[in-house]
């Protein structure tokens, strides 16, 4: 569902629909926040000239990307040596 949703939002900022692309994307978030929808939504903002919104979507985008390395970095230091 999350992934349909940022199907959606990328069909409407290709077309330039970033208000719409920003809908789309906040429901994939809602789903399933992840590094890439934030940092979809910021080019949305980009696309707006709304900067200081585009700032913020980046700055969690690269919270939520830390969050994911840091959880990978914990599911490689648990598996067994080879």
């Amino acid at each position: 569902m999350a992934d349909a949703e940022k199907e959606l939002g990328n069909v409407q900022f290709k077309q330039g629909n970033y208000e719409q692309a920003i809908v789309h994307f906040s429901k994939a978030i809602a789903l399933g926040a992840t590094h890439v929808r934030f940092s979809n939504r910021s080019a949305c903002y980009c696309g707006l000239k709304k900067y200081d919104d585009a700032l913020d979507m980046l700055r969690k985008c690269l919270d939520s990307s830390r969050e994911r390395s840091g959880e990978q970095a914990q599911r490689l230091a648990k598996r067994p040596a080879s």
